[in-house]
């Protein structure tokens, strides 16, 4: 006769076992609100998901740092016109400030109304600093491709293209958004002088 645990017993650990599956498999119903592209740039989420829905969204794949190539753009940056100013960022976690900036094609954002659209060219910069320091950990770009139409980016300090791919996360949040795929800025928001 074979040892091990009774019958009752087998069957009252499969049970648990059972459970703690389904327990695992609810654990992250909704994907991570911190998309990872922080200071390690490599796509993991930073901080544990909460939960809420179920339809899984798919992670973007870093790019290696040794394939990178500088976004076309990245040299006009910095010229782009500051935005209200620094503030708590939306994304990884709220660990960063953030500065948004936008191209000429882009300058209605801060009077942006609902059914109002920015042409084609259109470009939204959020660039991701530590508190208190001008140092740039990420930058997340937004690029107006075609009429209805986004290319969403995310550049790592140099400028170079960490992600293009698979941003499904930002696509999804973003076809939220009640301005063109845009949240635009605070309402008491005002332009920076460049």
């Amino acid at each position: 006769m074979a040892r091990g645990l009774p019958l009752a017993s087998s069957a009252s650990w499969l049970v648990w076992l059972a459970l703690g599956l389904l327990a695992c498999g609810e654990a992250r119903l909704r994907p991570d609100t911190s998309d990872g592209w922080g200071p390690t740039g490599n796509g993991l989420g930073a901080a544990p998901a909460s939960t809420t829905t179920r339809r899984p969204v798919p992670r973007a794949t870093a790019i290696p740092v040794a394939e990178r190539e500088t976004w076309p753009h990245a040299a006009v940056l910095e010229a782009m016109t500051p935005v209200d100013g620094r503030g708590p960022s939306e994304h990884l976690s709220g660990r960063y400030e953030r500065r948004v900036r936008v191209n000429e094609e882009a300058s209605r954002y801060r009077e942006l109304v609902s059914h109002q659209r920015l042409p084609v060219g259109a470009i939204v910069a959020q660039s991701h600093h530590p508190s208190g320091s001008e140092a740039v950990v990420s930058w997340y770009v937004m690029e107006k491709i075609a009429e209805e139409r986004w290319r969403f980016l995310v550049l790592d300090p140099e400028r170079r293209i960490a992600a293009h791919e698979d941003l499904e996360l930002c696509v999804r949040c973003h076809a939220e958004a009640p301005h063109d795929h845009l949240f635009g800025p605070p309402p008491t928001a005002q332009i920076a002088p460049p």
